[in-house]
């Protein structure tokens, strides 16, 4: 099966939290296995790691596979003080 690939914008804020989610649940509905690629997302924000949890919920309750890419060291560290690096499914880059 092949893995879809969503890019993410440069900047998700307040006020394009939801277009940007609602997107990346079309593409998930859409495809079973998906890769949510980060490295054009400039924000390390609050906002952002609600949108990796929002997406992972939904492809959990809808039996779907998803990753996310291109984590950047600013954004990682965010995930890590939420106590959320061990549930999203971070991809290594390296």
């Amino acid at each position: 099966m092949t893995v879809s690939r969503f890019a993410l914008p440069e900047h998700v804020d307040f006020n394009n939290f939801m277009d940007v989610r609602t997107s990346g649940e079309r593409h998930i509905d859409a495809h079973p296995e998906s890769e949510f690629d980060l490295s054009d997302l400039v924000d390390a924000s609050s906002v952002a790691v609600a949108l990796l949890v929002a997406w992972f919920r939904y492809a959990h309750v809808h039996d779907r596979t998803i990753g996310f890419s291109h984590v950047s060291a600013a954004l990682n560290n965010l995930i890590e003080v939420t106590e959320l690096a061990e549930i999203l499914p971070l991809q290594d880059d390296s």
